[in-house]
């Protein structure tokens, strides 16, 4: 594993605003200022990556909404970079009986939902892993596997492999699988720490 954050400062992350609301403190990325809005106060790596194993320490205030992009394939796409990959959606659980399982913590936001529900309330800290490698991609919350994709299922425009329709234009089993990695103000406050990656 070796370190996407150094833990002093922006270094090797790009957002689409120089006033973006994020600082650094403690060795952790921290959204003080949540603005959100189309995906201009997210914070993303220069970087690429295309099979990997990311890990990260997260922490919510409550009410917060936010997420882990990756795959991230066209940070200039005129519509909406964020839909050129996937998001690992973060959301404080309290929320999630009133939620489609496809919008809960450790969702593949919009497409699959996690199997069981592992997420610590807010104010603690949470332990996230992604493994992408080829087509799969499976997402371990607190040690737990709970989510699993085979993009190449994902062959239709706005549609998730059950059926299900989702937000997004592409069929995924056609896109690029080399991408950024990113961090999403959604309006609410939140922490990161401990970002690590292992290419495959």
């Amino acid at each position: 594993m070796r370190d996407l954050f150094n833990g002093t400062s922006f270094q090797g992350w790009g957002s689409k605003s120089e006033n973006h609301g994020w600082v650094v403190t403690d060795g952790m990325f921290h959204l003080a200022t949540p603005k959100a809005g189309a995906g201009k106060h997210d914070l993303y790596t220069i970087e690429r990556f295309t099979d990997f194993i990311l890990e990260l320490e997260y922490r919510i205030a409550p009410q917060t909404n936010s997420g882990v992009y990756f795959r991230i394939s066209d940070l200039d796409n005129p519509d909406d970079w964020r839909f050129t990959g996937f998001e690992m959606q973060i959301i404080d659980p309290i929320q999630h009986e009133k939620l489609d399982p496809k919008r809960r913590t450790a969702a593949i936001y919009d497409i699959v939902g996690p199997s069981q529900d592992v997420a610590k309330p807010a104010g603690e800290w949470n332990t996230a892993q992604i493994t992408c490698e080829g087509p799969q991609i499976a997402i371990a919350l607190n040690g737990v596997v709970v989510t699993q994709l085979d993009v190449s299922l994902c062959t239709k425009p706005n549609m998730s492999p059950d059926g299900t329709p989702n937000k997004y234009p592409y069929a995924y089993a056609n896109m690029p699988r080399n991408g950024h990695i990113g961090i999403q103000d959604h309006g609410g406050e939140i922490w990161f720490r401990n970002i690590r990656i292992k290419q495959l």
